[in-house]
């Protein structure tokens, strides 16, 4: 009787746990509301070059890659007013966490003498 009262415990403080957790996220989406938005070209607004507008701190961009031939571009306006950016042709993304390259032959370990002769003369 007692473990079962026990696991009946567990169930309900699991319960409180979770909708506490899915009212928090809940809040924190309105918060958030109007973040991603497809907009329309307005032809009044301003245009801005899009390196131009980042130096400047009108805009701030970010990259998303889904894989090699695909990604998402993200753009902050930063200003009170719309803005038309105008986007490069071409994008080129590199990685800021990259992996270390070499594993196969534990060459981004030092090689053989890094290694104390690992796979070298014996």
């Amino acid at each position: 009787m007692c473990a079962g009262l026990r696991d009946w415990r567990f169930q309900c403080l699991g319960s409180v746990v979770v909708g506490l957790l899915l009212a928090s996220a809940a809040l924190a989406a309105e918060g958030r509301k109007g973040f991603i938005t497809k907009s329309k070209y307005d032809p009044q607004a301003q245009t801005v070059e899009m390196f131009a507008a980042i130096e400047k701190g009108d805009i701030a961009v970010k990259l998303i890659p889904k894989d090699s031939t695909q990604c998402r571009v993200l753009i902050e306006n930063k200003t009170d007013k719309p803005l038309n950016v105008k986007l490069p042709s071409a994008f080129a993304g590199v990685p800021v966490l990259a992996q270390m390259g070499g594993m196969g032959g534990m060459g981004g370990m030092g090689g053989r003498r890094g290694m104390g002769g690992m796979g070298g003369n014996q």
